[in-house]
């Protein structure tokens, strides 16, 4: 083969290796779109308004987006509710505090005298008093119980004890070691009187039982008592605090803001509904104007990529999918701690307006919003150029390849073989 037919072969490669090296350019995406997930939260510090313990709400005096200044009722307790509670309450207390004495006294327990059947401190002591009447004659029927079954087994011994003296001719008495006759006594059937001997024997070791019994009962009756004593001293301190929580209620029976801001959701509570603890009623954000800010988190390698006021996409996630998309703005980029990087997206005031509308409920949803984030990455700027350059030659060379190729061939059928 000719050096012609050499260079012609070699240029030929090179023109397939640029034609396959185009195609693979010309189907890859040079901004590709990448998908990022983060949040969806209010503009502005939330604050969690709480109903306080033992609170009785009656109703939510404001709406979501409404303006309060801080100290403006926001919601107002059930007050009759609030009062039936406490006097409640103030009968439970002396329940509890006339059992805890009764209890506590050596003495038995007298009942309070007659009382008009709506005086209802009176019944709370009665009930008390029955109670404790009721515990301590647990413990006496204990005592009782067991007194009767000893009288049994001694009723038992002393037949045991006639039977003896009649076989003996001699009167004696059994104790709880005898186990036969005494000696030199002489008897008839000497196998019949021990035999009575060992039952005695048998019953002075059942009384022995009995006694242990009594003994066990009695612990776990007292062990009961002591418990009941500690179960009142806990429920009396808690009805202090508890009694305290709704005097204060009683006394200012509204709920007021805690700071300047806007009503940025409700929260669905069951109206006069006793609770122990704080419960969220609603979430205020301090900042005027209605807002809502996307937060997304990427390695930091991307940041070649990004940039503020690059636009991008907004899917909500836990809302149906027909939802419309939102759209927005990079605002902030910051480095994490962790080395990762950190977008915040303004959304377009359409869309802004479309989440802060009451109907829409975005805000009943949580203090926030699982969203999608979509953005185009930008392309480097070296691997741009070097891109763009590559698509820009790669048509007029493959031209001028193919043109030479052509005249290549002409010339090599024209010219003598060297070989």
């Amino acid at each position: 083969m000719s050096r012609i037919g050499w260079l012609g072969l070699g240029l030929t490669l090179v023109a397939l290796l640029l034609f396959a090296v185009a195609n693979w350019l010309a189907g890859q995406e040079l901004t590709p779109r990448h998908s990022y997930y983060g949040s969806l939260r209010p503009t502005g510090e939330p604050h969690p308004v709480a109903l306080p313990p033992h609170a009785l709400l009656k109703e939510v005096v404001v709406t979501e987006g409404a303006q309060v200044a801080r100290g403006e009722t926001v919601a107002i307790y059930d007050l009759p509710a609030l009062r039936a509670e406490a006097e409640a309450l103030e009968l439970e207390r002396l329940h509890d505090s006339v059992l805890q004495q009764c209890l506590l006294a050596d003495q038995k327990p007298r009942m309070p005298g007659a009382f008009a059947p709506e005086d209802a401190k009176a019944a709370a002591m009665a009930r008390a008093v029955r109670s404790c009447r009721e515990l301590r004659q647990a413990e006496e029927d204990i005592r009782a119980h067991h007194a009767a079954r000893r009288r049994a087994v001694e009723a038992e011994r002393a037949v045991l004890a006639r039977y003896l003296d009649s076989l003996t001719g001699a009167p004696r008495t059994l104790g709880p070691d005898t186990v036969s006759p005494a000696a030199g006594t002489a008897t008839t059937e000497p196998r019949r009187a021990l035999a009575l001997a060992l039952a005695a024997q048998r019953l002075a070791a059942r009384l022995t039982e009995i006694t242990a019994e009594e003994s066990t009962a009695l612990r776990t009756h007292h062990a009961q008592i002591t418990a009941r004593l500690a179960f009142l001293a806990e429920s009396t301190q808690a009805n202090m605090l508890r009694a305290k929580a709704l005097a204060r209620h009683i006394k200012t029976p509204r709920l007021q803001a805690p700071v300047t801001g806007r009503i940025a959701r409700i929260r669905p509570l069951a109206q006069s509904a006793p609770t122990a603890s704080s419960l969220p009623l609603l979430d205020m954000t301090t900042d005027a104007t209605p807002g809502f800010t996307v937060t997304i988190d990427l390695p930091a390698s991307r940041l070649p990529n990004i940039s503020r006021g690059q636009s991008v996409e907004v899917q909500l996630v836990n809302l149906p999918r027909q939802w419309p998309e939102l759209t927005g703005q990079i605002s902030r980029i910051e480095a994490q701690k962790n080395g990762r990087l950190q977008a915040r997206i303004a959304l377009s005031k359409e869309d802004t307006d479309l989440l802060a509308h009451p109907e829409n409920g975005i805000g009943l949803i949580s203090t926030y919003t699982a969203a999608e984030v979509r953005l185009v990455h930008a392309a480097r700027p070296l691997e741009q150029a070097a891109t763009r350059a590559i698509l820009n030659i790669l048509p007029p060379a493959t031209a001028w390849f193919g043109s030479r190729l052509g005249a290549l061939r002409l010339q090599s059928q024209e010219m003598p073989a060297l070989f």
